[in-house]
């Protein structure tokens, strides 16, 4: 015989419904108030929605930025976009306020250079846009001839252009081993020359740099001529990144900073006198240091920002301060950071001197722990924006 309901059970059923029912959007709503920033989506730093600190005001000079392919000037705490998104990226200043040096990046897998004048179109200085088939020693027989132009650099009386380029990448076995080398031309046009080459001969690059490490990149020119560039290679199964110095083209370039502190994204203060830098040390996360610079070495790196994930830090006009980019929240979103600079750096000592040519990577100096600032040396960073996106990959330009 079925038992019929009792008011009491249909009381506690109709409660436990009404329980299920509101817990389950009770905790809705409480989980939805407490959800991650992950699809948030970043403002473009001229809309009214981008959210900036007013100490962006205090910033002197002009900054350029880039963000999802656009060119942003950034003056008096406002921004204003100069160029519109068309991959625009890592813009570098010509000596003398004369304009920037652009890269455009294109979807199908090339980039070439352009230079822009104040108020002007960006004119191109590169064509990496492919120029047919040619035979190669990829599975498939044919490669065609579209290149990388990358991280632009003035020399310091603007008349030639340095950049990382993965030009002769054909003669490789293989296609996708995009080996880059530092490469210097006229900024009025010409043919390239390649400071950084293998030990047999410039257009044979599979050598034991390490394939697929990533070869030579990140340029700076120094007014002695000289050039500081990043090597990224093979050391037994690591890939790493060291600082490089190159006193001529081909010739025997000196490690500045040791292969297992994996510092790159070099940048030397106005006066030349001091080199900030990242170093990961193999972790996920990185730090930014400062070291002295004397044209020949690197003194004792000091520690400015560390346990982050920092990147392309830039000098103030005057040497004081350093910008740099910082993801901030569960987004990820990289954010314009501003902190100052240690003005008080040991001495750097003498370089080795070293011999041979070839891409493997020289012996490095010892590895030692950067000196860390007291805690009155430095003020804590400051972040300068809240809801934006900047291309992490894209140095920052700071003029007066």
């Amino acid at each position: 015989m079925r038992r019929r309901w009792t008011a009491r059970g249909a009381a506690i059923a109709v409660g436990l419904v009404l329980l299920w029912g509101g817990s389950g959007v009770g905790v809705f709503l409480f989980l939805g108030s407490h959800r991650s920033d992950l699809a948030r989506k970043a403002a473009r730093p001229n809309e009214s929605t981008a959210s900036v600190n007013p100490a962006l005001a205090r910033l002197p000079g002009t900054l350029f930025l880039a963000q999802e392919g656009a060119l942003y000037r950034l003056q008096r705490g406002r921004f204003t976009r100069v160029l519109s998104a068309a991959g625009w990226a890592q813009p570098a200043a010509l000596p003398g306020g004369q304009g920037l040096i652009l890269v455009k990046r294109d979807p199908s897998g090339f980039s070439d250079l352009y230079r822009m004048s104040n108020g002007g179109r960006p004119a191109p200085l590169t064509q990496d846009q492919g120029q047919g088939a040619v035979q190669g020693r990829d599975p498939g027989g044919q490669l065609v001839t579209q290149y990388w132009a990358m991280y632009p650099r003035a020399s310091a009386d603007g008349a030639q252009l340095y950049f990382a380029t993965d030009r002769y990448k054909h003669v490789r076995c293989c296609p996708f081993d995009v080996t880059m080398r530092v490469a210097q031309m006229p900024l009025s046009g010409g043919t390239p020359k390649f400071w950084t080459v293998d030990a047999v001969t410039p257009t044979d690059t599979h050598t034991e740099d390490g394939d697929y490490a990533g070869g030579d990149a990140e340029p700076v020119p120094l007014k002695s001529g000289a050039l500081m560039f990043v090597r990224y290679a093979h050391v037994g199964s690591e890939i790493g990144s060291e600082l490089m110095l190159l006193k001529q083209a081909r010739g025997t370039p000196v490690p500045l900073t040791a292969f297992q502190d994996h510092c790159s994204e070099p940048a030397l203060s106005p006066d030349g006198s001091k080199v900030a830098m990242i170093c990961s040390y193999g972790k996920q996360t990185t730090s930014l240091e400062v070291a002295a610079f004397d044209g020949s070495s690197l003194g004792p790196r000091s520690t400015v920002i560390s346990g982050a994930q920092a990147a392309q830090p830039t000098w103030s006009p005057d040497g004081s301060q350093l910008v740099y980019l910082a993801p901030v929240g569960m987004t990820g979103h990289f954010q314009l950071w501003s902190t100052a600079a240690p003005s008080s750096l040991a001495t750097p000592k003498p370089a080795p001197t070293l011999v041979g040519r070839g891409r493997t990577p020289a012996p490095s100096p010892p590895s030692t722990a950067p000196v860390p600032p007291s805690a009155a040396a430095l003020p804590p960073p400051i972040q300068l924006t809240d809801n934006l996106d900047f291309d992490a990959t894209s140095p920052i330009v700071w003029t007066s």
